[in-house]
Protein backbone atom coordinates (compact mmCIF):
# COMPACT_ATOMS: atom_id res chain seq x y z
CA UNK A 1 0.00 0.00 0.00
CA UNK A 2 1.31 3.46 -1.00
CA UNK A 3 3.57 2.21 -3.03
CA UNK A 4 4.27 3.36 -7.23
CA UNK A 5 2.93 -0.68 -7.74
CA UNK A 6 -0.13 -0.17 -5.97
CA UNK A 7 -0.87 3.05 -7.39
CA UNK A 8 -0.60 1.28 -11.16
CA UNK A 9 -2.45 -1.71 -9.94
CA UNK A 10 -5.42 0.36 -8.88
CA UNK A 11 -5.07 2.73 -11.74
CA UNK A 12 -5.32 -1.06 -14.02
CA UNK A 13 -8.29 -2.12 -11.88
CA UNK A 14 -10.17 1.52 -12.46
CA UNK A 15 -9.44 1.02 -16.24
CA UNK A 16 -11.04 -2.16 -16.20
CA UNK A 17 -14.12 -1.02 -14.64
CA UNK A 18 -14.67 0.98 -17.52
CA UNK A 19 -15.92 -1.91 -20.04
CA UNK A 20 -16.92 -3.93 -17.26
CA UNK A 21 -20.11 -1.17 -16.83
CA UNK A 22 -20.06 -1.24 -20.81
CA UNK A 23 -20.26 -4.51 -21.40
CA UNK A 24 -22.61 -4.94 -17.64
CA UNK A 25 -25.34 -2.23 -18.88
CA UNK A 26 -25.33 -4.51 -22.29
CA UNK A 27 -26.08 -7.84 -20.35
CA UNK A 28 -28.79 -5.99 -18.20
CA UNK A 29 -31.61 -5.88 -20.75
CA UNK A 30 -30.68 -9.77 -21.87
CA UNK A 31 -33.85 -12.17 -21.43
CA UNK A 32 -31.89 -14.50 -19.19
CA UNK A 33 -32.05 -13.63 -15.19
CA UNK A 34 -27.94 -14.93 -14.65
CA UNK A 35 -26.68 -12.86 -17.04
CA UNK A 36 -29.13 -9.71 -15.88
CA UNK A 37 -27.61 -10.55 -12.30
CA UNK A 38 -23.85 -10.48 -13.75
CA UNK A 39 -24.32 -7.77 -15.85
CA UNK A 40 -25.79 -5.94 -12.72
CA UNK A 41 -22.65 -7.13 -10.78
CA UNK A 42 -20.18 -6.31 -13.25
CA UNK A 43 -21.61 -2.57 -13.09
CA UNK A 44 -21.12 -2.67 -9.36
CA UNK A 45 -17.53 -3.78 -9.65
CA UNK A 46 -16.94 -1.07 -12.04
CA UNK A 47 -18.13 1.92 -9.87
CA UNK A 48 -16.63 0.19 -6.76
CA UNK A 49 -12.99 0.08 -8.45
CA UNK A 50 -12.89 3.29 -9.55
CA UNK A 51 -14.20 4.46 -6.11
CA UNK A 52 -11.28 2.36 -5.16
CA UNK A 53 -8.78 4.23 -7.52
CA UNK A 54 -10.36 7.36 -5.87
CA UNK A 55 -9.41 6.28 -2.65
CA UNK A 56 -6.25 5.39 -2.80
CA UNK A 57 -5.60 8.30 -4.78
CA UNK A 58 -6.83 10.94 -2.15
CA UNK A 59 -5.55 8.77 0.75
CA UNK A 60 -8.74 7.34 1.96
CA UNK A 61 -8.66 4.57 3.54
CA UNK A 62 -12.60 3.68 3.46
CA UNK A 63 -12.45 4.15 -0.05
CA UNK A 64 -9.47 2.26 -1.17
CA UNK A 65 -10.86 -0.98 -0.22
CA UNK A 66 -13.39 -0.77 -3.15
CA UNK A 67 -10.55 -2.01 -5.51
CA UNK A 68 -9.93 -5.64 -3.66
CA UNK A 69 -14.53 -5.19 -3.19
CA UNK A 70 -14.06 -4.57 -6.66
CA UNK A 71 -12.03 -7.75 -7.71
CA UNK A 72 -14.39 -9.94 -5.82
CA UNK A 73 -17.77 -8.61 -6.97
CA UNK A 74 -16.46 -9.31 -10.47
CA UNK A 75 -15.40 -13.33 -9.41
CA UNK A 76 -18.79 -12.88 -8.40
CA UNK A 77 -20.11 -11.99 -11.17
CA UNK A 78 -18.49 -14.82 -13.79
CA UNK A 79 -20.77 -17.37 -11.95
CA UNK A 80 -23.89 -16.50 -13.58
CA UNK A 81 -22.30 -15.17 -16.39
CA UNK A 82 -20.17 -19.00 -17.23
CA UNK A 83 -23.48 -20.80 -16.29
CA UNK A 84 -25.78 -18.97 -19.22
CA UNK A 85 -21.96 -19.24 -21.47
CA UNK A 86 -21.41 -22.89 -21.27
CA UNK A 87 -24.45 -23.95 -20.96
CA UNK A 88 -24.66 -22.36 -24.78
CA UNK A 89 -28.50 -21.87 -23.52
CA UNK A 90 -28.64 -18.17 -24.69
CA UNK A 91 -30.84 -18.01 -27.71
Amino acid sequence: PGSTVAFYNNLAYAIQGIPSVIFGWALTSDQHQSLRISGWLLILNGIVCNLGFLGNLFKADFLSIGTILGGAIFWVSLFPMSYVFLRRDFE
